[in-house]
């Protein structure tokens, strides 16, 4: 719980991972943790371990989370499904694991 309110109430973040709906609507709806697959864009430049904000294309924010990737590997492998990274890069499935994610809403702007 104090790791959530740290990282929902952290005055700084990072950078932004844009997600697609479907990608919202599997965080918001099935708690899901964050997936390469439904990324479509990253915005500035993080590592591993930083807090980004999540948004979603319209730049609403829906939540932060400490990222498993940085900016470099989520620009390689935005939009990919987890088997294809598996096999091609050597990186986690979760780009933010649902224990390190904290959504601010349970739905976003239309």
């Amino acid at each position: 719980m104090q790791r959530k309110k740290w990282i929902g109430f952290s005055k700084g973040y990072q950078g932004d991972i844009v997600l697609n709906d479907g990608a919202i609507h599997a965080i918001n709806a099935s708690h899901s943790s964050l997936l390469a697959v439904g990324i479509t864009e990253v915005r500035g430049t993080f590592n591993r371990g930083d807090v980004v904000r999540i948004v979603d294309s319209l730049d609403f924010e829906i939540g932060r989370g400490i990222t498993a990737y940085s900016s470099s590997d989520i620009a390689k492998t935005a939009g990919m499904k987890t088997e294809s990274i598996r096999k091609n890069f050597q990186l986690p499935d979760e780009v933010i694991h649902r224990d390190y994610m904290v959504l601010f809403k349970e739905t976003h702007k239309e």
